[in-house]
């Protein structure tokens, strides 16, 4: 591909026009993939993004993203992406690095900070629906390690922690993480669910939120098919493979 077809590539289709006319007839958007072209065309080793996207619209926004991919694939350089934008980090990022007022809390690929976040902060920060955050208290009988959550004792798998942090943390308050996917919701019981009251239901596309409250706290359930908007209550059930252990300073245990 030449350096003029690269550039009017991520320009934009229909926006060949833009060639003809003086910088100040742009929009802010045209302006934004004329700069990532003209950054293109000359091929550089590393490339520096500061927030590229933020003035296009979802649409062309969600194309631009699809390109950046297969340039990153094609040119075989470094990009350095900066991004308050979770899905492009998620989607664009081969190694996240998570920033706090300047500070580094945590350096991974993907999977790594989405799945095992170092700290509350972290966990937060990437998700949606945001990860939920409960208080709760492990305990150990004989060989078993437990948690007392939602009036309900669930057992750990250990092995999946620092047994020794784990140790640590018996009978102080800890905060548990569950990630809204990693909790089955229905309307039947079982001995191993606890009962929730539904509060609102969102439907999006094939995926809906559901809104509930357990013991005083609302929790956000995030379920790949769509229910019934009238249901007011149901049962849930924490995946206790996936439950993520936070210390008394809001750090994991793994």
């Amino acid at each position: 591909m030449s350096n003029s077809q690269i550039l009017l590539s991520y320009i934009g289709r229909g926006s060949k026009c833009a060639l003809d006319r003086k910088p100040h007839q742009l929009s802010g958007g045209e302006k934004q993939r004329v700069a990532l072209g003209r950054a293109m065309v000359r091929k550089p080793d590393v490339f520096l993004f500061d927030e590229p996207l933020s003035n296009l619209d979802a649409k062309l926004r969600n194309n631009t993203r699809k390109q950046l991919i297969k340039l990153h694939n094609k040119l075989n350089a470094t990009f350095i992406y900066v991004t308050h934008d979770q899905m492009e980090a998620m989607s664009l990022g081969t190694r996240i690095v998570v920033m706090n007022e300047g500070k580094i809390e945590q350096v991974g690929t993907p999977n790594v900070i989405y799945n095992y976040p170092q700290n509350v902060f972290v966990a937060t920060f990437l998700g949606n629906p945001e990860i939920n955050i409960i208080g709760s208290t492990i305990i150990k009988n004989e060989t078993e390690y437990l948690i007392n959550i939602f009036e309900k004792t669930i057992k750990l798998n250990a092995q999946n922690y620092n047994i020794n942090k784990l140790n640590n943390l018996l009978n102080k308050r800890i905060k548990i993480g569950i990630r809204s996917e990693n909790i089955l919701f229905g309307v039947k019981y079982i001995n191993i669910s606890m009962e929730v009251d539904v509060n609102f239901i969102e439907n999006v596309g094939d995926v809906s939120y559901v809104y509930v409250t357990c013991c005083s706290m609302e929790i956000i359930i995030k379920l790949n098919y769509m229910i019934d908007k009238s249901i007011k209550k149901g049962y849930i059930h924490l995946n206790n493979d996936k439950l993520i252990i936070f210390d008394e300073n809001n750090n994991s245990i793994y």
